[in-house]
């Protein structure tokens, strides 16, 4: 599957969707004239929610930018040309590319859906309640609360695990722009 597809689909569609999917049940099967209009209207309700979900996972990619700037201010102490390094980058030009650009790319990718994943993890977990709540899974409305507990630690799962990919990105970013640099000059 090309790599851009593969973004899409990864930092993006999933989240999104996973994000929208307990709140869309929710309201599916709490109204029914909602779910009688989904059976009339198929079609229509997958373009509502595909838009829905490409629609959140663009906010969480969004996001996503933004921490990963702050990142990047953060490691200036340890990488202080950290920014002339990633315009080097996005500059360079070869034939064939390195197989280091390919990694950095597919872990580009990792670090994103991470993110997103991270994002959506307490949502999902909101809205998993509320449908289990729902269907009177739970006597009391504090024996559910493990259930968000256990979303966040999914989230807090996913944002360490996108900081240290951002390192490992970085990290990898300073090793190629020293090792260029150094056979240019010589």
């Amino acid at each position: 599957m090309p790599i851009t597809l593969t973004r899409s689909i990864l930092v993006i569609l999933l989240p999104g969707a996973l994000t929208a999917a307990p709140f869309m049940f929710y309201v599916l099967y709490s109204n029914p004239e909602y779910l009688a209009w989904y059976k009339e209207h198929e079609n229509e309700a997958y373009f509502f929610v595909f838009s829905f979900a490409v629609i959140i996972g663009s906010i969480y990619e969004g996001i996503s930018s933004l921490v990963e700037v702050k990142l990047d201010n953060r490691l200036r102490t340890t990488f202080p040309n950290i920014e002339q390094e990633w315009y080097d980058y996005l500059c360079r030009q070869y034939n064939p590319e390195p197989v280091a650009f390919r990694y950095m790319s597919r872990r580009a990718t990792t670090m994103y859906f991470e993110f997103s994943m991270a994002y959506a993890m307490p949502i999902i977990g909101i809205g998993s309640y509320i449908n289990l709540t729902r269907v009177d899974y739970f006597q009391n409305w504090y024996e559910g609360l493990p259930v968000v507990f256990l979303f966040i630690a999914f989230a807090y799962y996913f944002f360490r695990q996108a900081m240290e990919t951002h390192l490992v990105l970085s990290r990898v970013r300073y090793e190629l722009y020293k090792r260029y640099n150094s056979s240019e000059k010589s």
